[in-house]
This record gives structure tokens, sequence and C-alpha cells, in this order.
């Protein structure tokens, strides 16, 4: 079928728009406070954060904003001059996380752009305690073990990041799970509120900057922040670009209040292990399923709780008492499992399936999960558009 002329220049001229990065913007930002309410302006939009500010002799800069500034800098291709004070430290890390996102090179992000009305030198003041992220998941669950080890006293839980606000029934769920988690971990939990998703970041790259932003103002006044690693370091380079990974967690904090990066030398399946091995008590309360917003346990059924049944059966643990429901792991895996579209996802989902695939012992399910890592490498060549130099070859693949 012909198309029309005018009509077929009216069709491109939509495709070339969509396709067009929108144009560098330059804009300004202010922060008013008000008790346990900060509220950063961003041109004519805004986000807050709600909580409140723990520790001795609280911090009076605004190096938490530089961080929910940057990813928006970056998402919608910004230069963002903030009336605020920062510390010169903080800034100059902030820069060094533009250069890294910028010479990845990664689809749909800008340069960074952020100049302040002040930047001072920190405060030569010691300060004790810390706080750390705690989502009640594997990989904080188990960094959090050595957390609390290392001198951390409060635990961070932050609504606005998995679930909308704190108002929310799955949120409530989840907060009374990381509340037992924080308490055998001997941890005070925080509660940190934040509306900055509203505004489309680009969350699988700038998830870190909302955990910066949130620890740098609830450890106001405490001595050093930390979160958990996704994925150790060989896995980072599979998954990469994603935004939690060694090379974004060594540039963010500042000498006044260091960012820890915890948890990277193991893969799931290890944290599932020595979780159970160390503290056993607090496996009931683990939340690894996000697919149902209105719960804060585990549905049993998604492919996020299978991926985690797995990650126990890879440790010969009975996952049985810790999930809602149970399926037969087999025929998911073979015919219901919901398999991932994006290549990211797809090469993030391969990286687990690996991990299980070299853990778990011999037998029908491990061949359901080699089956499953076939199905997922098919997909991604036809995702992927390979050069003639480079031969792509499953580890799977007979001599």
């Amino acid at each position: 079928m012909n198309i029309p002329r005018k009509i077929y220049r009216k069709l491109r001229k939509i495709i070339n728009n969509r396709n067009k990065p929108p144009q560098r913007q330059s804009i300004r930002s202010s922060i008013k406070s008000n008790k346990e309410i900060v509220t950063i302006q961003v041109g004519n939009r805004e986000f807050s954060i709600k909580g409140k500010r723990y520790g001795s002799e609280i911090r009076e800069n605004s190096d938490y904003a530089l961080y929910g500034l940057a990813a928006l800098s970056m998402t919608y291709n910004l230069d963002i001059h903030l009336d605020g004070v920062v510390t010169n430290d903080t800034y100059i890390r902030i820069s060094k996380l533009g250069e890294l996102w910028q010479s990845w090179n990664a689809p749909g992000v800008f340069p960074l752009g952020i100049t302040v009305s002040e930047i001072i030198k920190p405060e030569n003041v010691e300060r004790p305690g810390g706080i750390f992220c705690l989502s009640g998941g594997v990989d904080s669950s188990y960094a959090g073990i050595g957390a609390a080890e290392d001198g951390y006293t409060h635990a961070l839980l932050i609504a606005g990041a998995d679930y909308s606000s704190k108002e929310s029934i799955g949120f409530q769920q989840l907060k009374d799970r990381v509340s037992n988690i924080s308490r055998y971990l001997n941890l005070e939990l925080v509660i940190a509120e934040t509306d900055i998703r509203s505004l489309r970041i680009h969350w699988g790259y700038f998830h870190t900057l909302l955990l910066a932003m949130c620890l740098s103002y609830s450890g106001s006044g405490l001595g050093f922040g930390g979160f958990s690693a996704d994925n150790t370091i060989a896995q980072d380079y599979e998954r990469h670009p994603w935004g939690n990974n060694h090379a974004v967690a060594a540039v963010l904090g500042s000498k006044d209040f260091p960012i820890n990066y915890r948890g990277g030398d193991r893969n799931r399946s290890e944290k599932v292990g020595y979780i159970y091995k160390y503290m056993k008590e607090v496996v009931p309360y683990i939340s690894v399923c996000n697919k149902d917003k209105n719960i804060g346990g585990n549905c049993g059924t998604c492919r996020k709780c299978v991926r985690t049944k797995l990650n126990f059966m890879a440790n010969g643990i009975d996952y049985t008492p810790f999930f809602e429901k149970e399926i037969n792991i087999i025929d998911f895996l073979e015919r219901r499992i919901e398999i991932p579209e994006r290549v990211n996802d797809i090469r993030a989902e391969l990286m687990r399936q690996y991990d299980i695939y070299f853990s778990i012992q011999d037998g029908d399910v491990k061949v359901a999960v080699c089956k499953y890592i076939v199905k997922l490498e098919r997909l991604l060549r036809k995702r992927i558009k390979y050069d003639n130099n480079y031969n792509y070859r499953s580890l799977l693949t007979t001599f």
C-alpha cells in the first residue's frame, strides 16, 4: 500500500522528533526546609525528602541534594545551578560520577551539568555512628550482618524506592519485616521518604544516587553511610550498564561522610547460604518479591521468588517455610516463566541463572535451569547485533 506523501512526511517528522534528544536547558534549583521536610525546587518542578535527621551536630550543607540533582541532570539533559552550600569533596566526586557515565556512553544518559553558589571545606568534626541502607532483600541483609559488626548504628529504609509511599500497604508490611531484621542486627530503624521517582529519573542507572541522597540526609549527624552491592565485580562486567556497581560506589560520599560499598564479595547463592548459616533468625523476614506492590513479603510464584528458591536449593536449604505459595519449579522454568525482553534484563537474568547453575546439585532442576539458560541465550543473540570479528558462544555449546 502506498502512503500519500503528505501523511508520510508527517509520520517521519513524528518519528524523528521522538528520537531527537531533548534540547539542553539551564535551570535554577533551591532548597526549602520545614522541620522534617526538605523540598528541592528544580525549575518549575520539585521533589522532597521527608524524615528525621539523625546523629549529633547536624551538617548544615546541602550535599545530599547534589545526588538527586545529578540524576535529573543526566536524565533530562539539564544544566542545573543550585542556590546552596556544598562541600568541595562531594562536589568533586559528583563531577567524577558525571565523567564515568559520560565515558560509558550509556543510552539515554546526558552529560552532567551542575554548578553551585557556594563551595566550602567540610567541618573538622568527628561524628560517631553510621547509617546503612536495609531494604530487606538478600543483598542488604547479607551486607547488614557485616555492617552491624563494623560500627553502624542505624538502618535506613526508603519509602519511594520500590514502593510509592510509606502509606502503601506493601511498604507497611515491608517495614514490619525490615524492623525484625534490624532488631536482630541491633540497628535502629530509620524511615526516609522521597518522591523523586515521580520525576521519572532513569531508575536503572541512577537508583544508587537516591540511596546516597537519603543516606546523606538522614545521616546528617552521623559519621558514615553504606549500602549493599547487587553483584560481584565479575557480575558488574556482565550487567553493565547498571547503576549499582563498584565504579559508581567508589565516587559516592565524601571524606566528611564516606559511603561504603558492602557485600560485593559473594554472589546471590553464596549470600543466601551465609545468612542461613550465621543469622538464620532473619531468613523468614527477607523480602525478595516486588511484583505485587500490595504485599511486602514473597508471593512465591514470580521470577524473582523462584530464583531465590533456587538460591536456597543451591545451598541444600528447604525454602518452603519462607514463601507464601509452592509451585512446580521445573514446570515453571520450562513453560511459565516470564522471560525478560530488554537486553540488559536478559543479561542480568543470565548472570543470576549461571550463578545457580554452577552451584546447584545435578538433577532434574539443574537440567531445567540449563534449558532456561539456553532459551535466554538464544533470545540474547536475536536482540544484539554482533561485530563480524566477535563470535558469540554459549558456555553450554558442545565442541
